[in-house]
Formats: structure tokens, C-alpha cells, sequence
């Protein structure tokens, strides 16, 4: 298991367990970051939609997506 600390996206922040990645459990080639806080993330997709990621659900891992997680912006980048 690979787990995401917020400190991972910001030195300064604490590490705090926020997220992990985790597999599609319906279609094991998607994988995704599981938002494991209480308090819902908002994902920026490559084309520009936004979504909401609610506790306990995932983003889609892609390149060029963009999470707002407690106000700090997180780009996947490859």
C-alpha cells in the first residue's frame, strides 16, 4: 500500500495521512488516490472539469491532474 502524507505536497504541513492509492476494484488497470480525510478534495481533471472527491473515494490517477486538498493545489505530473 502506498499511502499520501500532506506533507508530501507541502513541506511546511505536517504529516498527516491524507490519501493512499489505491486500485479500481472493478477494473484493476485503473488506479486512483483514495481521499482518506474527512472533508471532501476538489479534482481538476486535464480537460478542465472539476469534480468533487468525497472521504473515502478516489480520483482517477492521469498526469495533469490537479487536487485541492485542504486549500494546497497537488498536480500529478509524469
Amino acid at each position: 500500500m502506498f499511502y499520501i502524507l500532506l506533507h508530501h505536497i507541502a513541506d511546511s504541513l505536517p504529516l498527516a495521512l491524507i490519501g493512499e492509492l489505491a486500485q479500481n476494484p472493478v477494473n484493476p488497470k485503473v488506479w486512483g488516490i483514495r481521499n482518506l480525510t474527512q472533508s471532501p478534495w476538489v479534482a481538476t481533471l486535464p480537460n478542465g472539469t472539476s469534480t468533487e472527491v468525497p472521504p473515502q473515494k478516489a480520483a482517477v490517477l492521469s498526469a495533469g491532474l490537479k487536487l485541492n486538498i485542504r486549500g494546497v493545489m497537488a498536480e500529478i505530473i509524469t
